[in-house]
């Protein structure tokens, strides 16, 4: 469980290395629908076309820059997901063996200040009944 998300989140980016543009797809937390955020563009999203939006790849086309040309070509897509936002389905809290040493020495130290003020309220009251 530990190790289990959710995708809420994708910036998509257009273009090629040298320009480009980004925008991101973005699920409300609270009504889990998803949404596009593309400048002042915000508009909904529906997740079936993600694959379609991130995942880059080859597409087939009909177009063609030759009068007599192939209409039937493959062409680079130029949508990508760049960086993907998840959430984290149950949240643990972490302990990485320095925070638990940290605590135990911790808990040594204020057992000793205990123990030292413990002896030292005995020996003032033995000296007080001592007089």
């Amino acid at each position: 469980e530990y190790y289990q998300y959710h995708l809420v989140g994708v910036v998509v980016h257009t273009g090629s290395a040298e320009a480009g543009h980004y925008y991101s797809f973005i699920k409300d937390r609270i009504t889990g629908e998803w949404n596009e955020f593309n400048d002042s563009l915000i508009k909904p999203f529906d997740l079936k076309w993600l694959d379609e939006e991130c995942f880059g790849g080859k597409k087939k086309t009909k177009q063609s820059a030759q009068w007599n040309g192939d209409w039937d070509h493959e062409v680079e897509k130029i949508k990508n997901g760049y960086i993907l936002v998840y959430d984290r389905v149950q949240y643990e809290q972490v302990e990485h063996e320095e925070d638990l040493k940290r605590e135990i020495e911790e808990v040594e130290r204020k057992k000793k200040e205990a123990a030292e003020k413990a002896a030292a309220e005995a020996a003032a009251a033995a000296d007080g009944g001592a007089t």
